[in-house]
């Protein structure tokens, strides 16, 4: 199994199409979420919230294509320079969301939460190409924020926060694996498995703080009873259990290498963050 294409190095770990899979699902996962909070919301409440997301949604996939997504090495397939690379589209979000926020009295709570989201898409446009370290910090932002700022847009910020703080302390843990690899790739000309295992040792070690973080907080909802068994189950054996074996892998090489058992993790990571949104939309 390890051996097939899905733990490739020719496999990009994150591709747009994948990229692009997982903004709706996310926001769809809050629409999902408000609509089991009970809270009632008007249709043009509605209307203005779904064109906002469409615009944020697709200022993500112009930003994709304007600078290299997590493990796109190239940076080809440019977007037309008309898009500015998505601040035009995050501006016309924002334009709609104040809007909506003024048209039925939203609290300061959900504006905040949703003009952030889409300052946080220009911004990392603007700061990732310039300083390399912060695509740590704003992409797990950026991705947190979908859910707050989703939620905003419907009046009901609260729904959003306990995936926000779980999809952060995931998102953070991946990006670091990811830039990993992207360095190694510009950085060895050769793979040489012994000094890849000393040189990233010592970062790999405090990223496992934030990564026994995550499983912290992955079950405050379940222990508080604000979601169901569904969500546990799904959460236990669709996203904890294979984290935790790819990142001890990677953690503690056998009989592969340290940049082999990177590879592995990397290349499920993303789809396992896919199981954990539709942990969220079910639980």
């Amino acid at each position: 199994m390890f051996n097939s294409f899905l733990f490739s190095a020719e496999r990009k770990p994150i591709s747009r199409n994948l990229l692009l899979s997982l903004i709706v699902l996310s926001v769809l996962t809050v629409f999902l979420l408000h609509l089991r909070s009970g809270i009632e919301t008007t249709g043009s409440a509605w209307a203005l919230a779904f064109v906002s997301a469409l615009l944020f949604i697709a200022g993500g996939y112009v930003l994709s294509g304007n600078q290299s997504t997590p493990g796109d090495y190239t940076g080809e397939d440019k977007m037309p320079t008309f898009f500015n690379n998505g601040i035009l589209l995050a501006g016309c979000g924002v334009v709609l969301a104040v809007l909506s926020s003024y048209l039925h009295d939203f609290s300061a709570a959900s504006s905040i939460s949703f003009v952030s989201t889409f300052f946080l898409l220009g911004l990392r446009n603007q700061l990732v190409p310039r300083y390399s370290q912060a695509e740590s910090i704003l992409t797990p932002l950026l991705c947190a924020s979908i859910f707050t700022g989703a939620a905003g847009l419907l009046g009901n910020p609260a729904i959003g926060v306990f995936p926000a703080a779980i999809v952060f302390l995931l998102v953070f843990v991946i990006q670091v694996t990811l830039n990993v690899e992207k360095e190694i790739r510009n950085t060895y000309s050769e793979i040489d498995e012994e000094s890849i295992y000393h040189r990233y040792r010592k970062r790999f070690a405090w990223t496992a703080s934030v990564f026994f973080l995550f499983g912290v907080v992955s079950f405050w909802p379940w222990l508080g009873m604000i979601y169901n068994d569904a969500y546990f189950w799904l959460l236990i054996f669709g996203v904890i259990l294979p984290m935790v074996f790819f990142w001890g892998r990677l953690r503690q090489p056998r009989s592969e290498g340290p940049y082999t058992a990177l590879l592995r993790f990397n290349r499920v990571s993303p789809l396992i963050a896919g199981v954990l949104l539709i942990a969220f939309a079910i639980g």
